[in-house]
């Protein structure tokens, strides 16, 4: 009784730790208010007991304290609003705490925790791919169904149904599925680790993928089979491989109207042609105006930024030199997060924020030749398309655990090192005993 007890209580906290990344912040709601989100469920029913069992994080809290100090400055200097900073400070900071106290849970053994992700990504896909074919060749009934419980949201452009499962849109599908991607390309592909799954789930992870026809998702592709090329061997296997596979996925992005539209409107302002409301597509205005905002924010304090929550205080002192003066209805579209987290990170924490992260990207990746198992370069190439997706074309610190795949990815390479170390503190013992 009591084993099963312990086992219960183990897959309910699982469950709990994982229902952030899989489920959008608005599926259900606790309470009204920022926090309410029924997915943030985990938060605060686990926190108290990770606190109270674990050791506190305070190298994490070192890397903050710049941020939080020259964050407080910039508030008092005008530059940011005081309870925006307070809000996204104290959520980026729980919700990295928490991932650090969840991967503590799960003893930071890096092939459990995947083998749960992917298990994970494989029901929501499933559930996702469900819920396309009624939206594309039923009533929607079942849909209908589910949206009495819960919030589900529909994507359509153009008539075609673009798939989000529960993760709210098909982006954010993109960005949370990608890794599990990468590992069952390589599984169909190469043959590789299976990850306790069959062939035929795999194959649902990269259909559901497909079909949220999002730019993210054939960006993801690409990233994906270029770092599993790449790996086995630079030069033959990108020339054989990733080249047509990238000229491969950009005639499809460029077959459906809406990416031709995007990537028709990016082109002409890089172009330096004037945007024109009703033919530029909107998407194309609003990145290519926070890029801009961004970098003028950054010029301004290229060290650590304008502090955290404040790129919308810079949108709204910038946006007149971007757009001009006259009336634009896309001025304050994607304020809060910039549009994308890499451009965020420069405008609010500048050199210091995005530096580390760049240097967590480069510095702590995995690559095959250094890989201590079969399997480590491949999940460090995993989580990595997590945060280059997230980079690009998500603005939110937190949004579906974002945290979790930042942490997963160091404790990919710290693992990696640890085994690296004993292979080579037991090689030198064994040749030491030859030689003696």
């Amino acid at each position: 009784m009591g084993q099963k007890t312990s086992t219960l209580l183990s897959r309910v906290t699982t469950a709990l730790i994982f229902m952030p990344v899989f489920l959008f912040r608005y599926t259900f709601v606790l309470f009204s208010g920022p926090f309410g989100h029924g997915s943030y469920l985990g938060y605060y029913t686990l926190l108290p007991f990770f606190v109270s069992r674990y050791r506190f994080p305070w190298k994490m809290l070192l890397l903050f304290v710049p941020v939080l100090v020259t964050g407080w400055i910039n508030v008092g200097q005008g530059h940011g609003d005081q309870d925006t900073f307070l809000k996204v400070a104290l959520a980026f900071f729980t919700i990295a705490l928490f991932y650090s106290y969840a991967w503590e849970y799960f003893g930071r053994d890096v092939k459990r925790v995947v083998k749960i992700y992917i298990r994970g990504a494989y029901w929501i896909s499933w559930l996702g791919v469900v819920l396309w074919a009624d939206l594309t060749f039923l009533s929607g009934g079942l849909t209908k169904l589910l949206q009495n419980f819960i919030s589900v949201k529909i994507t359509l452009e153009g008539g075609t149904v673009r798939l989000n499962s529960l993760l709210g849109e098909p982006n954010f599908f993109a960005n949370v599925i990608g890794p599990a991607v990468l590992l069952s390309l390589n599984r169909l592909i190469f043959g590789g680790a299976h990850w306790g799954m069959s062939r035929r789930r795999h194959a649902v992870i990269i259909v559901a993928f497909v079909l949220c026809l999002s730019g993210m998702a054939f960006a993801g592709l690409v990233l994906a089979m270029v770092l599993l090329l790449i790996n086995r061997g630079f030069f033959r296997h990108l020339v054989l491989g990733a080249i047509p596979l990238f000229f491969l996925m950009r005639a499809i992005m460029l077959s459906t109207p809406e990416f031709k539209d995007r990537y028709d409107g990016m082109q002409s302002l890089m172009d330096g042609e004037e945007m024109v409301i009703g033919e530029t597509h909107g998407s194309s205005i609003v990145l290519f105006m926070h890029a801009r905002i961004a970098w003028m924010n950054f010029s301004a304090r290229p060290l650590f930024g304008s502090g955290l929550g404040s790129h919308e205080v810079a949108t709204e002192r910038f946006v007149d030199q971007v757009l001009g003066h006259t009336w634009n209805p896309y001025r304050m579209q994607n304020a809060k997060d910039a549009n994308s987290m890499f451009l965020r990170l420069l405008s609010e924490t500048g050199m210091y924020g995005a530096g580390i992260m760049l240097w967590l990207l480069f510095g702590r990746y995995v690559p095959r030749r250094r890989s201590a198992t079969s399997w480590h370069w491949l999940v460090s190439s995993a989580f990595s398309i997590a945060i280059v997706l997230n980079l690009i074309r998500q603005g939110n610190y937190i949004l579906n655990g974002f945290p979790f795949f930042l942490w997963g990815y160091y404790h990919v390479w710290a693992d990696n090192r640890r085994l690296l170390l004993e292979q080579h503190t037991a090689l030198r013992k064994e040749l030491t005993v030859k030689s003696a």
